[in-house]
């Protein structure tokens, strides 16, 4: 036995890592057994409307084995390569590589069902694109639209999916149409290239806060990420890339001395950040994992990029406003819609339970397992991870969010995703775990045929 070599011992009163790990992992376990158990009879009286609760789908007859292939197989060559090639690119490749590597993986789990299935959740007559023709203009648009929330005499209301945002969300669909990007095909097309961006987001703020080597290590745990589920054709996923790229910039921001790019990091920041209030209501937690990246520079830089993200967030409120939408009458009127539908139906107590149980699934076991270590992550990584945790009990918390969380949260999860850099203090990820990542993504596949 090499002499130098110590034997790594728990503190005294503490349960050994592995322990934990494993005490965390059941929890979470029999939790997720739980909800399905119970969440299957409240399906089939019709108190839940998930089809396979706690997730939105529905239960499959049969494995498809045959469109499983190309997912593992991407699977494979994710894990083995991943981990080689990531430390030998530079600040640039790096985040270019996750990106793609997130896009390809993100598109052989939505070809699981073929090429026709990839665009078909977007021809839905609740989703955005139903509304597209509605719409003359954005100045037109934005004075009226908080008053077509809501169904009233001789008026029509907005799709579900539309009356449920503000109207940026519709907006964005609406220019893409404008430019010649129209229709289900170049949306979800548009959506899996700007929501698997995010992973080169998050890539780059790992970067700053904790330096090469765990930015690195983060490359092929992003790429391969349970949530990519949801990304392809679901317009969360653009929702998803504009806060991890507006939280990347507040990073950049407080690790940078207070210079030129530092000030256009954090103004840019802001506006990014500004602009995901006006995509979706549910981003307004998301203000926790933004505080967390500010507090992770030194008191001074925290508060000039403060200061600087919130002239970015007033820019963008001002625009709107002046514009004519009021950002309150439009959530005063969203949640009046919402309590029309299904959502407010749903029991609070089932759906506290499950949507945590469906976040463990979606962020994937290693990050469950990775839970009782997060003081070992490197630089100030814990910032935003505990950031995110607190942004999904808020929310949670809030009742606004019964169900459909594997979308809905999909902006907090790779903030929770980089809790599994605490295995080996950001220096790899070990390939059990991201062999766990992805095979929790193929085990949901196979199951379900999910709603996005």
């Amino acid at each position: 036995m090499d002499s130098t070599a110590v034997p790594t011992r728990s503190a005294p009163g503490r349960t050994p890592p592995s322990r934990a790990a494993a005490l965390a992992l059941g929890s979470w376990g029999a939790a997720l057994v739980t909800v399905v158990l119970i969440g299957r009879g409240l399906d089939a009286r019709g108190e839940l409307h998930l089809g396979a609760a706690p997730l939105s789908g529905q239960v499959r007859d049969d494995v498809p084995w045959a469109g499983l292939l190309l997912p593992a197989g991407a699977a494979a060559v994710l894990v083995v390569l991943g981990a080689r090639i990531a430390p030998r690119l530079g600040p640039v490749a790096l985040p270019c590589a996750t990106a793609a590597a997130a896009a390809a993986w993100t598109l052989a789990l939505a070809l699981v069902d073929g090429p026709a299935s990839l665009a078909a959740p977007l021809t839905s007559p609740h989703d955005y694109l139903a509304d597209v023709p509605r719409v003359d203009g954005a100045w037109s648009l934005l004075p009226s639209f908080a008053d077509q929330v809501v169904a009233r005499a001789g008026a029509e209301a907005w799709t579900t999916h539309v009356a449920g945002h503000p109207p940026g969300a519709l907006l964005m669909f609406w220019w893409a149409d404008r430019v010649g990007l129209g229709g289900p095909a170049w949306a979800a097309a548009l959506l899996i290239v700007v929501g698997s961006s995010a992973a080169a987001a998050v890539a780059v703020a790992v970067r700053a806060l904790a330096g090469p080597a765990a930015a690195a290590a983060s490359s092929p745990l992003l790429a391969l990420a349970p949530y990519a589920l949801w990304v392809a054709t679901s317009a969360d996923a653009a929702f998803l890339a504009v806060s991890a790229w507006g939280a990347a910039l507040l990073a950049v921001a407080v690790t940078r001395p207070p210079d030129r790019r530092a000030t256009a990091s954090a103004l840019g920041g802001g506006g990014l950040l500004g602009s995901g209030l006006y995509l979706s209501y549910g981003l307004v937690p998301f203000g926790v994992v933004a505080a967390g990246l500010l507090l992770a520079g030194g008191r001074a830089r925290a508060l000039r990029a403060a200061a600087l993200a919130a002239a970015g967030v007033l820019v963008v409120v001002t625009a709107y406003t002046a514009a004519g939408f009021w950002w309150p009458d439009g959530f005063a009127a969203t949640r009046t819609r919402w309590a029309q539908g299904w959502g407010s139906q749903r029991s609070f107590g089932y759906t506290a339970v499950g949507n945590l149980a469906v976040a463990g699934l979606a962020a994937g076991p290693a990050v469950v397992a990775a839970l009782p270590r997060l003081q070992a992550l490197p630089g100030r990584l814990a910032h935003p991870s505990v950031g995110a945790l607190v942004a999904v009990l808020l929310a949670d918390a809030s009742g606004m969010s019964r169900g459909e969380v594997e979308r809905i949260w999909l902006p907090f999860l790779p903030w929770l995703l980089l809790v599994a850099l605490a295995f080996d203090r950001g220096k790899s990820v070990p390939r059990g775990w991201l062999l766990g990542q992805a095979g929790t993504a193929l085990a949901v596949t196979a199951l379900v045929r999910t709603t996005w």
